[in-house]
């Protein structure tokens, strides 16, 4: 039986793998007529309206998917990921001892301090506002459920015992952040776990082959190696917009995927009926009559 090599540069890539296919499938959003996303970057954020703005404050930023508008302090919604996989513990879970796990000896690098920058810096984009902004943790590997149950009673401002105090205490203590900030952060976080980075593949791999007569792999693989590009520092500064993937398609416009556009309107003021209920039921779980 042949070990696996899950050290070094082989464990790097893989996740590097795993962020620029995960970014692929949010990019190919970008193309439906109805998509709310307008952009996504890569490495980091648009750059700043606050100029005092520290760099290292989105260091923890993978991804950033920009809803409505394609900046920081415009978006309707912005979504902050930091993205993490483990291709030889994926069973391991993010318990509250690895989120704030500090490496670094100058400073903090443990994934709830570079989640907790990444907010407040997008806060101050938006004039301190939290409305709109996520954080997000998205990991092949599970959360804890003892890390949801306790970020949910945070948000909520629900009472907590003396023992899951004392873990709120560490998480805080993690973050940097005050007692108020940090319930508007614990508000704003959210915890995915995906599926691993071959599941993620196949899936876009499907997606492209009902878009295009092309190669679907051929595709994939301009697609990929675009967001990797995105990914080099000469990229910073720069976002992923449906314009610049219709070239990698070969294609100019949406025409290209969308030549006939919706003409049905939505209803505004439905009509309920039981036999219409009844209907929608059926199909959704499959029956036939």
């Amino acid at each position: 039986m042949v070990e696996l090599d899950y050290r070094g540069a082989r464990a790097s890539n893989a996740g590097d793998e795993f962020h620029e296919l995960w970014a692929v499938r949010q990019a190919l959003a970008l193309l439906e007529p109805a998509s709310e996303l307008k952009a996504i970057t890569v490495e980091g954020v648009l750059a700043a309206a606050h100029k005092d703005t520290a760099s290292n404050v989105w260091d923890g930023v993978d991804c950033a998917l920009y809803f409505g508008s394609d900046t920081v302090a415009t978006a309707s919604r912005i979504d902050l990921i930091q993205l993490k996989y483990s291709p030889s513990d994926p069973r391991k879970a993010w318990t509250m001892a690895r989120l704030c796990s500090n490496s670094s000896k100058k400073g903090n690098n443990s994934v709830l301090r570079r989640l907790s920058a990444a907010f407040g810096g997008a806060r101050k984009e938006r004039g301190e506002s939290e409305t709109g902004i996520r954080v997000r943790l998205i990991s092949n590997q599970p959360i804890d459920p003892d890390v949801v149950t306790l970020f949910a009673a945070i948000a909520s401002n629900a009472k907590l015992t003396a023992a899951i105090n004392i873990e709120k205490e560490k998480a805080r203590k993690a973050t940097g952040l005050k007692s108020e900030d940090f319930r508007r952060f614990a508000a704003g976080i959210d915890w995915h776990q995906d599926v691993s980075r071959f599941a993620i593949e196949e899936s876009v791999l499907r997606t492209i082959s009902t878009w295009t007569e092309g190669d679907a792999r051929s595709v994939l693989d301009r697609l990929q190696s675009y967001v990797a590009r995105m990914m080099m520092p000469e990229g910073h500064g720069r976002w992923i917009a449906k314009e610049s993937l219709f070239a990698q398609f070969g294609f100019s416009d949406s025409r290209a995927f969308f030549p006939c556009p919706v003409q049905i309107a939505p209803v505004a003021n439905l009509i309920h009926r039981a036999a219409s209920e009844a209907v929608l039921v059926a199909m959704q779980e499959g029956k036939q009559y």
